[in-house]
């Protein structure tokens, strides 16, 4: 009759062990909806840091440079180029094998990797030709010739008030 008293305590002792592996999965249920819910404001704060960080000075960028809209621009782009965020937080722009775009300014001898500048950015595309359609051109708005004061403008001859009118070949007044 040893045995039935075995069998209780094996019975008891199964019986803890499904309550302590049902306590174990509560508690790792709650985890994984912990997680989950970190998960997604992790992703919320990214999104809102990437927009801040990266989409926003791109879109400011991009409107000072061409004389469509900056989401149009950007598809534009797209298909080239990409923007992204370094490692030491600065915006680089990239071609589509996430190589960066290199530059040689008229002032300076070496080629060197694009900044995110407007003199930078806008030397690569020009040098490309692919952009010239969308591209703002010279912002020249003329009056820079030798010999024209600034400021001078159009100023029209003096009437003069005592001429006579010549008379009417016809007769009438």
């Amino acid at each position: 009759m040893s045995t039935e008293p075995d069998i209780d305590t094996l019975n008891e002792e199964i019986e803890r062990l499904r309550q302590k592996n049902a306590e174990l999965l509560n508690e790792s249920k709650k985890a994984k909806a912990r997680t989950s819910e970190l998960e997604s404001a992790l992703q919320a704060a990214n999104g809102k840091l990437m927009d801040l960080e990266l989409n926003k000075p791109v879109e400011a960028m991009l409107k000072d440079l061409f004389i469509v809209s900056p989401r149009l621009a950007r598809m534009e782009l797209e298909e080239h180029y990409q923007f992204v965020l370094g490692e030491d937080g600065k915006i680089q722009m990239q071609d589509k094998q996430g190589k960066p775009v290199e530059v040689q300014l008229d002032d300076e001898e070496a080629i060197r990797p694009a900044q995110f500048t407007a003199k930078d950015i806008e030397s690569a595309l020009v040098k490309t030709g692919k952009f010239d359609r969308i591209l703002i051109g010279s912002r020249a708005s003329g009056g820079g010739a030798v010999g024209v004061k600034s400021g001078s403008g159009y100023t029209p001859k003096p009437a003069v008030a005592n001429e006579p009118k010549p008379a009417s070949p016809f007769g009438l007044r």
